[in-house]
């Protein structure tokens, strides 16, 4: 079924489909909107084909395509040879139980080819952590990128010099058909691991401890006391990155293979039944040493409306973020009970919200992460270390009502 046709919508399939939807003015308004923007598109590329002539546009992308692979190539032959493994961890395979699941990352290097296996990944998921073919390559091509070349050109040129390879009926590689749903924490999780394997490979000075590598994500819905209309306000949350060889690292960002904003109080409360009742930066969350890791963030958002529907899915509960050459463990996420009393939790499922208190898992702390390729402080340096995580110009307290 096409949902458009010469540019003219099919509106009785876009009521279909949009009815099926939570949301259906939103969705509806979505679609118009990719639909108004493909035809954009393909005018623009139909003018320039038109302006180029149709062998000389063939050639210009061809061109295109093949400096990318060849700028790739070279920044891969500049490599040492080698072979280098980092292993790192979920909580579990996102079913809310279960043994830990390792993501093993081996980066192989030899005759001007990279090859990125993931052979030793955990087993493929009861839960929706599994990561399809297409998020597990995007989330490899992104590493390579952000690692060799930050200002390469992204597009299928940086195929040809990279091979991806996961063990099939692993959570890197499930079979059909598999939970894929929650995957993004999957996919954090790979990033991390290759960065990782990496360290092997790179300068000293372009390290980076391990950072908030998960994409933990909120969200409530129910009707709205004042419109009557079913909402859905969702949120996914960042926290701190790596700490490198001369900086500490960011404090509430957002890393790796995700676009996140950061959505401000003051519009979800004016649009949603929600207030925010904590927004924060979570002192010494950062891992320790003499480079800390970014610190995380406590967010805590109250229900306001009977029926209020809670859900989180998150990880790194148990497992912290991993620091290099003896930096500490960044610190572990948490959920409140009601009223603030953290306490550490595996969430992954919905919960009614009790009018007038902050729900289970409403508060979480943070990707709080380690600190770079330096030794562990002093008693003296960690204390200072400390004082310097409180001072004005690192941390803020959290907001309160």
């Amino acid at each position: 079924m096409r949902i458009a046709r010469a540019g003219v919508i099919d509106e009785d399939l876009l009521h279909l489909i949009a009815s099926n939807s939570r949301l259906a003015k939103e969705r509806a308004l979505d679609l118009k909107v990719q639909i108004a923007v493909n035809l954009r598109g393909a005018a623009e590329t139909r003018a320039l084909f038109q302006r180029m002539g149709l062998e000389r546009a063939r050639e210009a992308v061809d061109d295109v395509l093949a400096y990318t692979a060849e700028r790739l190539r070279r920044r891969i032959a500049a490599l040492p040879p080698g072979q280098h493994s980092f292993t790192t961890w979920l909580d579990d395979d996102g079913s809310g139980g279960g043994p830990p699941v390792p993501i093993v990352a081996t980066v192989s290097i030899a005759d001007g080819d990279l090859h990125i296996d993931l052979e030793g990944t955990g087993p493929q998921a009861k839960g929706a952590f599994n990561v399809c073919p297409s998020a597990l390559r995007a989330t490899i091509y992104y590493c390579v990128k952000a690692l060799l070349d930050p200002e390469l050109m992204a597009n299928s040129g940086m195929f040809a010099g990279v091979r991806i390879s996961a063990p099939e009926g692993s959570i890197a590689n499930p079979r059909f058909p598999a939970a894929c749903g929650a995957r993004s924490i999957t996919c954090q999780k790979i990033a991390g691991a290759v960065f990782g394997a990496f360290r092997e490979v790179l300068p000293q000075d372009r390290l980076i401890a391990s950072s908030n590598d998960i994409l933990p994500a909120i969200s409530f819905s129910g009707v709205h006391p004042e419109t009557g209309n079913f909402y859905v306000c969702g949120e996914a949350l960042g926290g701190g990155s790596g700490a490198r060889l001369d900086s500490d690292g960011m404090d509430a960002i957002h890393v790796h293979v995700t676009n996140s904003l950061n959505l401000p109080a003051e519009a979800m409360e004016i649009e949603f039944p929600l207030i925010c009742e904590e927004y924060g930066l979570v002192v010494d969350s950062g891992g320790a040493g003499r480079r800390r890791g970014g610190l995380g963030i406590a967010r805590q958002v109250r229900a306001l409306q009977d029926g209020t529907i809670f859900s989180l899915r998150s990880d790194s509960h148990v497992h912290g973020a991993e620091g290099i050459d003896g930096g500490g463990t960044g610190g572990l996420r948490s959920r409140p009970r009601h009223q603030g009393t953290r306490r550490s939790r595996r969430p992954r499922r919905s919960r009614h919200a009790i009018p007038g208190t902050a729900p289970p898992c409403a508060t979480s702390r943070r990707g709080w992460i380690r600190w770079p390729a330096l030794p562990l402080p002093s008693r003296q340096e960690s204390s200072a270390t400390a004082r310097r995580v409180r001072s004005p110009s690192r941390s803020r307290a959290p907001r309160s009502r």
